[in-house]
């Protein structure tokens, strides 16, 4: 619920860190698993800018989607070598408040360690194209329920565009500008704005009540003390 799901992120590092006592370890598997789906989403966002005109709102959408798509292939390189980033990284190094440059430098060299492992890279990037083509399903399901007749296809153009737009931390959980954009798309093969609207709407909250089951589950497992591992830490 908070903006681009970084509030996930952070109960996915404290929840692996309670569990694993590691929590360098914790923050670099947190960061590539959203490496790797935004890899995915990226990838299947270019796959679908082709079918968006270079006009009005699709102009917009086309340089997130790009620049979105250059940022994810910077930070991939990172993986495989250290200082991709040239000046910025060496400056960021050298804060000493709050000691981030070493907290930065712990991360990065943990990303890096990955570096070693391409053949199971390989493997979590299928699966982060897997879960995709499931949220595109999700939202095809939902639309079929609502009586939309539009053809799935259009569904792989236009929810990994929405996707990416969701990713963008400009909002609380996507909402207004998942909408927005979605009424553009839509428009454009004949969706009226009010369906357009109740069909993101709709498979929004239907993926937060599913959500919730983690969240119970969390909970559950936070009112008991795990059994920590060697205790390690960013710094």
């Amino acid at each position: 619920v908070l903006p681009a799901n970084v509030g996930g992120d952070v109960v996915r590092i404290v929840d692996v860190t309670r569990l694993t006592g590691n929590r360098r370890s914790a923050v670099g598997a947190t960061l590539l698993d959203r490496l790797i789906g935004f890899v995915a989403i990226s990838t299947l966002g270019l796959a679908a800018l082709p079918m968006v005109p270079l006009t009005g709102t699709g102009t917009v959408l086309w340089l997130t989607v790009l620049v979105f798509s250059m940022v994810t292939v910077v930070l991939c390189l990172t993986v495989y070598r250290r200082g991709v980033l040239g000046f910025a990284e060496r400056w960021v190094e050298r804060i000493e408040v709050f000691s981030v440059g070493r907290r930065y430098r712990a991360v990065a060299d943990e990303l890096h360690s990955y570096r070693r492992h391409t053949k199971a890279l390989l493997k979590l990037v299928a699966l982060g194209f897997a879960i995709q083509v499931l949220r595109v399903l999700v939202h095809v399901m939902v639309a079929r329920g609502m009586g939309m007749t539009l053809p799935a296809t259009w569904f792989f153009v236009i929810i990994p565009i929405l996707a990416v737009v969701v990713v963008l931390p400009i909002s609380i959980a996507g909402l207004g500008v998942r909408e927005s954009a979605a009424v553009g798309l839509f428009g454009r093969v004949g969706v009226s704005p009010t369906l357009a609207v109740v069909q993101q709407l709709s498979t929004f909250f239907l993926t937060l009540a599913v959500n919730l089951i983690g969240g119970v589950i969390f909970i559950a497992r936070s009112v008991r003390r795990p059994a920590l591992g060697e205790a390690g830490d960013i710094t």
